[in-house]
């Protein structure tokens, strides 16, 4: 196997782990432990936002969507570099 091909594979593999980084950081989220949960803001500063059938605590989830979001990034950067290398690559 040669240089090429292996930047070739390690394109393919970065850019699919992305995807899925991508898909895990689009569906996390951060449950309201209150029973029965409270929409909106409350008065511990806490704000609560509905999705779907979940009630999720915004900035915990925004916090925890970050870190999937620049997990899946840095799949993608490494996915660019090797497919550029390997373009590069006579």
């Amino acid at each position: 196997m040669t240089l090429k091909d292996t930047c070739t594979y390690i394109a393919a593999a970065a850019g699919l782990a992305s995807g899925v980084l991508w898909v895990v950081a689009s569906r996390v989220g951060v449950e309201n432990p209150r029973d029965p949960p409270v929409e909106g803001p409350t008065a511990d500063g806490a704000i609560t936002v509905r999705s779907g059938r979940h009630h999720l605590l915004l900035s915990p989830t925004l916090r925890l969507q970050s870190i999937w979001n620049s997990r899946a990034a840095i799949a993608a950067a490494v996915a660019a570099i090797a497919q550029a290398v390997s373009v590069l690559l006579p």
